[in-house]
C-alpha cells in the first residue's frame, strides 16, 4: 500500500520550479508515489515536470477553461483541478497526502502526519514573517463553523501541543485513500468540499499544530500565482 502524494501547478516556469519539484520528490520513501496535475498553464510549466518527473510521477494535463482570478472563481478551478487529480488515486493507495506545490515541509512529512484510517489531519500553514510566524490559511480552517484568525489564540479549539479536531484543513493534509475511492470529491468547494464529505464518511479531521509548514512569501512576487490547494 502507498502513498500517493498530490499537488498542482499553473503557469509556474518563473516560480522556483525546479526547487520546488526536487522538494516534493524528496518526500520519497518506499511506499510513495506522487500525482502531479498541471492546469490551465500558459508557459512551459507541463514540459519542465516531464524533464524532471521520475517513474514513480503521473502527470496529468487538465486544463478548466474557468477564467478569472477573483476568488470564487480561483476556487472553482482549483475544485475541478484537485478533483482529476483525486481520480488518480488507485487501488494501491492507503494515504492521500495533497501537498500545495509551492509550500515548504519537513522531508518526513508523509510520516509526520500519519494517523488512523478514520483520520484526516493537516499540519500547520504560516508565513515566515520577522518576530513571530503568522498563522495564514484562514479561508479554509474552521471548526464550529468559524475560521481561524491569522494571530493567537488563532480559535477556542485550538491546543499548541496536541491534535485537536476541525471542520476543515488545507494547505498541506493527510486524508484516507479509501474515502476517494468511495467518491469524496471538491465539489466545486476545493478542500471544504473534500473535508465535508469525508466527515459525513465519519472521518475525523484533525489538526497537527508541531508540524510546521511555510508558505515563501517571496514567491507571491512572482508574475503568476500557482492554482493550488487552499
Amino acid at each position: 500500500m502507498t502513498t500517493a502524494i498530490l499537488s498542482f501547478w499553473r503557469t509556474d516556469a518563473s516560480r522556483e520550479l525546479r526547487k520546488r519539484a526536487e522538494h516534493l520528490l524528496q518526500k520519497g520513501r518506499l511506499g510513495v508515489r506522487w500525482i502531479w496535475v498541471v492546469g490551465d498553464s500558459a508557459d512551459d510549466t507541463e514540459d519542465q515536470l516531464r524533464r524532471l518527473a521520475t517513474p514513480a510521477v503521473t502527470l496529468i494535463r487538465h486544463d478548466t477553461g474557468i477564467v478569472g482570478e477573483d476568488s470564487d472563481t480561483r476556487l472553482r478551478r482549483f475544485s475541478q483541478t484537485a478533483d482529476v487529480g483525486l481520480d488518480a488515486v488507485t487501488e494501491t493507495d492507503r494515504r492521500v497526502l495533497i501537498h500545495e506545490s509551492d509550500l515548504r515541509s519537513p522531508r518526513d512529512i508523509v510520516s509526520r502526519l500519519a494517523c488512523a484510517d478514520d483520520e484526516a489531519v493537516g499540519g500547520w500553514p504560516v508565513l515566515p514573517m520577522p518576530g513571530h510566524p503568522i498563522f495564514y490559511d484562514t479561508f479554509v480552517y474552521r471548526a464550529h463553523g468559524t475560521r481561524f484568525k491569522a494571530y493567537p489564540p488563532y480559535h477556542a479549539v485550538y491546543q499548541p501541543d496536541a491534535r485537536f479536531e476541525v471542520d476543515s484543513v488545507g494547505s498541506v493534509w493527510s486524508l484516507p485513500a479509501w474515502a476517494i475511492r468511495n467518491g469524496v470529491r471538491g465539489q466545486h468547494e476545493g478542500a471544504l468540499g473534500i473535508c465535508a464529505g469525508l466527515r459525513a464518511l465519519g472521518v475525523r479531521v484533525l489538526v497537527d499544530p508541531q508540524v510546521e509548514v511555510v508558505q515563501p512569501v517571496h514567491l507571491w512576487q512572482a508574475p503568476h500565482r500557482a492554482v493550488v490547494p487552499a
